[in-house]
């Protein structure tokens, strides 16, 4: 019986598969598709997500008797309007509001102060200069902040102009009570009346042509 066991042949130990260089350039290939294609698609969605008009942020602010809330909708911006209603009401002072990635400063002429306050609920500096017309001396105000994540990593850059003080104070104080929310309403009308209409779409929204101030 021994010798019977002595000659029976020994059962060999699993063994894994051999990785072969042409296994593993598979793999590698393999792994660099799925890789881009991750790439690919997330670099769609941040481009998509952040530089479409479609998913720029909105603004809430409370509107006052007599005053009246517009919009502009640009390629890649908006800006909002709060001025009083009635006719040329531009002249009586407003509050404007850009919300974007490209906000440019006002220019400013002559000397101004820069102050501590809020804007959007964040704190904030605040510049504010006198300009001198022709109609007499208007007040101007301006401050910015940025917002990010899912509000789009956007600027939203307002500007005060009244030819009256305390208007001017009571714009600043009503934007520096804004908020920012993530869908922007779209029952709000256009400051502007375009040439051509708008054409919305399920992404974003195209202008033709800019309309003018009447």
């Amino acid at each position: 019986m021994a010798d019977d066991a002595e000659l029976q042949p020994e059962t060999p130990a699993p063994q894994g598969r051999r990785k072969t260089p042409r296994t593993r350039r598979m793999r590698i290939a393999l792994a660099a598709v799925v890789l881009l294609t991750i790439v690919a698609s997330a670099g769609y969605y941040a481009w998509d997500r952040y530089f479409s008009p479609f998913f720029l942020p909105g603004i809430e602010l409370d509107v006052p008797p007599g005053y009246t809330l517009t919009r502009t909708e640009g390629i890649d911006f908006d800006v909002y309007y709060l001025t009083p209603s009635g006719e040329r009401s531009s002249r009586k002072g407003s509050l404007g509001v850009y919300v974007g990635w490209f906000a440019n400063p006002s220019r400013r002429d002559g000397e101004f102060r820069q102050e501590r306050g809020t804007l959007c609920g964040r704190g904030v500096t605040w510049s504010a200069w006198k300009h001198q017309g022709e109609e007499g001396t208007i007040h101007w105000r301006e401050a910015h902040c940025r917002f990010g994540g899912r509000l789009g990593h956007v600027t939203v850059h307002a500007f005060v102009l009244s030819r009256d003080l305390r208007q001017a104070n009571l714009l600043q104080d009503i934007a520096a009570g804004m908020r920012v929310v993530p869908e922007r309403k779209k029952d709000i009308p256009p400051a502007f009346t375009a040439t051509h209409p708008a054409v919305e779409t399920e992404k974003h929204v195209e202008f033709k042509h800019f309309g003018t101030k009447p």
